[in-house]
Formats: C-alpha cells, sequence, structure tokens
C-alpha cells in the first residue's frame, strides 16, 4: 500500500490520525546532529551499506582462498576444510575430553594418536611430503602455512598444481587412518602416490593459470601428464620520469599498508620545475586499507601546496583507481570538506598517473 492510498484530497483519515497522536514519536531537540549512519566509504546511503553495518562479521578465514577454489574438487576441498577447522576426533580430543585411554597411532605404531603427528609427523606422512615436496623442489611443509606457502612465488599454473596435489595428500592420508580402523586395510604410501598424480590429472580440466616459460614448470606439467599448457605472453614497457610542466610544482603521492586493511603509511616528495627536491612529507594514519592511505596522500598533497601558497601544482599517483575518483568527485566522505577547501585555494590542481616503477621515492618515504 502507498501513501497516496491513504491520503485522500490532501487530508489524512481520523483513524490514522488518531493512531498518530497515541504514538511515542522523538522529540526534536535543539543540540547539534548526530550521525546515525554514513552509508558507504564515499557517503552514499544504500541497502548494501546498510546491511553492512548491521550484519555480524567473522574473523576472515586467510586459508579459505586456497581451498574453495574452482580448480579443486568440491569433495577434496570439504575434507581438507574439516581438518583445518578441526571437524574430526583424534585420541588427543578424547583425552582433552576425560576419557582414558592408552593413544598410539595406527599407521607408525610409534607415537600417541592425533592429527598432527598424522598429517605432520608420521613416518608414512613424512615420505609422502618428502616424495611431492621432491617434486616440486620445494621444502618439505610441516604445517597448513608451509603448504600455502611453498608456491607463493611461482606460476598461477604450479600453484593450482600444488594445492590440489597437497590437498589431495592430506584427504588421503586422513582416509588412510580411518581404513585402518574400520575396514583393517594397512597404509599403503604408493597407493597414496598413484591417487594423487590421478586427481591432479583429472583435475586439469578445472586448471585455467597460465604457466611461464620455464624448464621448471615444463617438468611438473610433464610428470603429472597435463598436456598443453598455455603460456601468458608478456611484453616489456618502457617508462618515463618527466619533470613537471614550468611553472608547475610536482607532488609525487604514494601510500602502502602492511596487509589490507594493515599498518599504513603515506609518502610524498615535492620537486620543482627543475626536478630539484624542495621537500617531502611523510605520515602514517594507523589501521586501514590501502586505498584509503592513497586518497590521505592526495589530500595531503594539496593541503601542503596550500600551505606553501602554490597556485599551480601536479600531484602525481600510481594509484589510477583514486585519481579517478579525486576527478569524478568520488572522494570518501570524511576528506571531501578537506579536499574541497585546499581545491578553492589552489587555482590549477592536475592528476598524473604514473607506473609504480618510476614512483620510487615516495613509496620510500611511505
Amino acid at each position: 500500500m502507498k501513501l497516496a492510498d491513504i491520503i485522500q484530497e490532501g487530508l489524512i483519515p481520523s483513524e490514522l490520525q488518531n493512531a498518530l497522536l497515541n504514538q511515542k514519536l522523538p522529540e526534536i531537540y535543539v543540540n547539534e546532529d548526530e550521525i546515525i549512519c554514513n552509508g558507504d566509504i564515499k557517503g552514499k546511503i544504500t541497502i548494501a551499506a546498510a546491511t553492512n553495518k548491521l550484519r555480524h562479521k567473522e574473523t576472515k578465514k586467510h586459508w579459505s582462498r586456497y581451498v574453495w577454489n574452482n580448480f579443486l574438487h568440491p569433495s577434496v576441498a570439504s575434507n581438507v576444510w574439516k581438518l583445518i577447522q578441526g571437524v574430526y576426533i583424534d585420541d588427543d580430543i578424547m583425552v582433552s575430553k576425560g576419557y582414558e585411554l592408552a593413544s598410539r597411532c595406527c599407521v607408525c605404531e610409534k607415537a600417541q594418536d592425533s592429527m598432527q603427528h598424522l598429517l605432520w609427523e608420521c613416518t608414512a606422512s613424512i615420505e609422502i611430503w618428502e616424495w611431492i615436496s621432491g617434486v616440486f623442489k620445494f621444502k618439505v611443509p610441516k604445517s597448513f602455512e608451509d603448504v600455502w606457502k611453498c608456491a607463493k612465488h611461482k606460476s598461477s599454473l604450479i600453484q593450482e598444481i600444488w594445492i590440489t596435489a597437497s590437498c589431495v595428500i592430506l584427504k588421503e592420508i586422513w582416509f588412510q587412518k580411518n581404513k585402518e580402523y574400520f575396514e583393517e586395510i594397512k597404509p599403503n604410501t604408493q597407493g597414496i602416490k598413484i591417487r594423487v598424480q590421478k586427481y591432479v590429472q583429472e583435475g586439469g580440466i578445472r586448471m585455467k593459470g597460465y604457466k611461464w616459460n620455464q624448464e621448471y614448470d615444463d617438468n611438473i606439467i610433464s610428470f603429472f601428464n597435463l598436456g598443453q599448457r598455455a603460456s601468458k605472453y608478456q611484453c616489456i614497457k618502457a617508462c618515463y620520469w618527466n619533470p613537471p610542466t614550468a611553472g608547475y610544482i610536482l607532488f609525487c603521492c604514494d601510500g602502502s599498508s602492511f596487509g589490507n586493511p594493515g599498518t599504513t603509511g603515506f609518502g610524498i616528495v615535492i620537486r620543482d620545475e627543475f626536478c630539484k627536491v624542495i621537500g617531502t612529507l611523510c605520515g602514517g594514519i594507523g589501521v586501514a586499507t590501502n586505498y584509503i592511505t592513497e586518497n590521505y596522500a592526495v589530500v595531503c598533497a594539496a593541503e601542503l601546496a596550500m600551505e606553501w601558497g602554490l597556485t599551480k601544482i601536479v600531484i602525481r599517483s600510481d594509484s589510477k583507481a583514486v585519481l579517478q575518483d579525486f576527478e569524478g568527485g568520488k572522494i570518501p566522505w570524511f576528506l571531501k570538506s578537506r579536499w574541497r577547501k585546499a581545491k578553492s585555494k589552489v587555482s590549477i590542481i592536475r592528476l598524473d598517473h604514473c607506473f609504480r616503477e618510476i614512483n620510487f621515492l615516495d613509496r620510500y618515504c611511505g
């Protein structure tokens, strides 16, 4: 029902008037206004922004981007998720709940049973991890964190192959224990190795990453029999540092954060038309995102130009998204007043984008 259906000929029905009189409406005070909701970072009130303010946010799991991927089969990913989240029972958990029992690993029969021992310390698991690490020429992992970091500096295709092989190994080692318990089938490391190769080969159709033109990548692809794989074309682009136009002062800005969000800092290097450094500025804003830090760097550059009484400046940054937002007036709401004030005092402000590779001095300051 719409409001136009209730109000007829500009009059509110008597029944609705009585209902409104009986309601306790908020009183109007003469004090200053209080912000109840400021919307998103750019000040827009949207349903998405309101929902984001009200919803309960769980701690972000950094490992989820490794496990929940299109290239990893859901059955493997779900079992690895259970291992990481602790959705299992072992002797350690039973003892912690007050049960008294004689514990022994059913695979190696040498140490106390626990998932930590089974996955990383058992003789069978060590043999398998040494085998797969030898194939990839990685250091033998000792934890989930080691697994995620091993292929960090490799091509996207090698990362997908490594994550797939590692997750299959974790699943197979866990299932090997269950087979020993419930089916009395002895551990078979050779069988696990064969199944790992089979899983990776069959999962190759879901892997969309690119390889590097290196012998290392070709050897891994050949070992798992993944066939022909595309390599991403890479080209070398020339980039130059250009001085500002005559009569302009150049502000090179950059911001960085350790984590996103994380501890942040920004740096500004000021040069004249003869490329001479005439000033620097650096600072920190605590914990924030890299985007916010880049915005602060641009605003602080304009404010510094205002304090120095400059009339023609060039603000150069390697963040194209930030410069586009400033040109379109889509500035974070808490910086709008500062930007407008600085902009009103400086006659000409030119925004210039550059490559990150030539924005190194201000990055060092940040």
